[in-house]
Order: C-alpha cells, then structure tokens, then sequence
C-alpha cells in the first residue's frame, strides 16, 4: 500500500489476485477524513457511523474492492496500522 497516483484518492494497491491477473486499487477521497483522522471519539463515532450509511451498498466481500479497502483500512481502526491489521484478519491479506 503507499500513496495513490491519482489526485482524487488517498491510497493504492498493486498486487496479483489468486488467478494470477494484476491489479491496481485506488481508494479513500483526497481531501476527506476517514476515521483515522478525528481524534475526537464522539466525533469518531458519528463519522463512523455517517461513512457506514453512506457506503452500506458497498461490497465488503471482494478483498480488492474499493469499498472493502476503504472500509477495513480507513474506517475500522483508529490508526492505518490498526487498519491493516482489521484488513488482514478479515481477508488473510497483508498490505
């Protein structure tokens, strides 16, 4: 995972899927806050909760969806590290 080439997002991934084709996944909107960016845990809370309104179409169980990146990286720990980790144990994939 490093910083996305694409002005309009936060993060990309590079990587090969189980069938052997490349991919390339940019996500999280530049210029908004995710979850890892408000210190407040009242504020926290409520951005979490709007983030999870706002996406509940998304498909969380593609591992290289745009969505599930979003989701696990940005939006389930307080920290990307934290993130991460969320990201792994739910796909069994390290970025």
């Amino acid at each position: 995972m490093k910083k996305s080439d694409n002005p309009k997002k936060k993060y990309m991934i590079t990587g090969t899927k189980k069938n052997g084709s490349k991919i390339t996944r940019h996500f999280g909107a530049a210029g908004m806050r995710d979850r890892t960016k408000i210190s407040n845990p009242e504020e926290r809370k409520k951005a979490t909760a709007s983030y999870k309104s706002r996406h509940r179409g998304d498909n969380l169980n593609d591992p290289y969806s745009a969505g599930s990146l979003s989701y696990f990286v940005l939006w389930s720990g307080d920290t990307i590290a934290a993130g991460k980790r969320a990201y792994k144990n739910r796909f069994g994939i390290s970025l």
